[in-house]
């Protein structure tokens, strides 16, 4: 997240979206105090990254509520390639242990369950086991743009077309002679093209989908579907198995 007084504007930093390469571009506009360290919100009932506010955390935030009226953005992406991206994250950190993806996506999204190692979230689920689905990563992209079925945001950028839509903010900011700094990027990028009439070679990791797992997304992630006017794919387009040879150590990096 990067709160800059001197400018009005808000980022919001959407995990698996790009939201590292921002903050490093941008880091020099960054004014606020928020760390990178786990802090419980009473609100949410759940522990949060302090430097990932969601639009509800934020506003219920006496130090942060004053600034709405901030320009505030953020970027989203198809919710196929980010649960991807989110899951190869977690291994390569050693956040949960070795599981195959379908495992994990019908582990965590369908049932709920926690499989993440972390001394801190283990410690806070022995005391609040009923917000085990609120710590489930990623959440909806909708937790941090939209308030009541409502956007809030000023600006949403798709990863998609990143440099586009990027370049676009800062026009809006009248920030010029910058370098996108990427950040947590361990394969070339895709070429730019349109969320809302994607190709199928147009998603990164596709090839590790399954038809449960399609469906399991399609569910869970069904707003921002609709919000962000990404399509839903047919189940039916994948097979019921696939070969799980993706799950080796030197392709699990945060992506």
């Amino acid at each position: 997240m990067i709160i800059c007084d001197s400018r009005n504007f808000i980022f919001f930093h959407n995990p698996k979206a790009c939201g590292s390469t921002v903050e490093k571009t941008l880091k020099i506009y960054k004014e606020d105090n928020l760390t990178d360290a786990f802090i419980y919100d009473s609100i949410s009932n759940c522990l949060v990254w302090e430097n990932e506010l969601t639009y509800s955390q934020f506003i219920n935030r006496p130090d942060l509520n004053k600034k709405t009226k901030y320009f505030k953005f953020t970027f989203v992406r198809n919710p196929y390639d980010r649960i991807f991206s989110g899951y190869c994250h977690s291994i390569a950190w050693g956040d949960i242990g070795k599981i195959f993806f379908s495992d994990f996506i019908y582990q965590t999204l369908k049932l709920g369950n926690i499989l993440y190692k972390s001394p801190d979230l283990v410690e806070y689920l022995k005391h609040h086991k009923k917000s085990m689905q609120a710590v489930i990563y990623p959440p909806l992209c909708a937790n941090w743009t939209h308030l009541n079925c409502e956007n809030m945001m000023d600006f949403i950028g798709y990863t998609e077309r990143f440099e586009t839509d990027f370049n676009k903010v800062c026009e809006f900011l009248e920030i010029g002679d910058i370098k996108i700094m990427n950040a947590h990027v361990r394969s070339n990028p895709k070429p730019e093209c349109d969320p809302h009439n994607m190709k199928y070679s147009d998603y990164k990791y596709l090839d590790n989908y399954n038809r449960r797992s399609i469906d399991i997304v399609n569910e869970v992630y069904a707003k921002d579907f609709e919000y962000f006017g990404y399509q839903m794919l047919d189940p039916k387009d994948f097979p019921e198995l696939i070969s799980e040879e993706f799950l080796t150590s030197n392709q699990l990096k945060p992506i």
